[in-house]
């Protein structure tokens, strides 16, 4: 969003918002403001804060906020619980150079998910966060290599599962084995 101020028109800022709400007057103007919100249920809440624009009417003082500073305060509740915003999470996939539905078939997370993730629609869970990460250290620390060989996903051999084995009794019984109704 580009900031504003009295003397300055623009064509992006004038099509988001053309007028005051409040008074209809053309006067509106974009500021950076501190602003506190409420996060967490009843007894859990906490107080957090974060720096967002705001445009405020210089004909009425009618203030508001719009998407941007939604997608700041979702950063704000972010860094509260100690997990990667929408934006890390999106840079992270980037940097794999992988579209979302290659990132889900790599890292064995749901396209959905990822989807909305980045959206900022839903919160990754701690796995999912310490495993994001995982792949963006990797990146940063200078291995070029795609992102299947770094992790090994196609290169895992396939090992039969465990399966105790039962005696041919058990096997006779379970084929012949016939349930009885009205015994409580």
């Amino acid at each position: 969003m580009t900031k504003m101020n009295k003397d300055h028109t623009d064509e992006t800022f004038s099509s988001k918002h053309p007028s005051c709400a409040a008074c209809g007057e053309p006067s509106l103007i974009q500021i950076q403001t501190k602003q506190q919100f409420p996060y967490g249920l009843e007894a859990e809440q906490v107080l957090l804060s974060a720096e967002v624009p705001a445009w405020h009417c210089s004909s009425c003082d009618f203030e508001f906020t719009d998407g941007d500073a939604e997608e700041l305060r979702h950063e704000a509740v972010c860094r509260h619980l100690g997990l990667l915003s929408p934006r890390e999470i999106r840079e992270i996939r980037s940097n794999h150079q992988m579209t979302q539905s290659e990132f889900a078939e790599e890292t064995g997370f749901g396209e959905a998910s990822i989807k909305r993730w980045e959206l900022g629609l839903n919160l990754q869970n701690k796995s999912a966060d310490k495993y994001l990460r995982l792949l963006r250290e990797r990146r940063i620390s200078g291995n070029k290599a795609p992102l299947a060989q770094k992790t090994n996903l196609h290169n895992r051999k396939r090992t039969k599962k465990f399966r105790t084995s039962l005696p041919a009794s058990a096997y006779l019984a379970a084929s012949t084995f016939e349930l009885r109704l009205g015994h409580a």
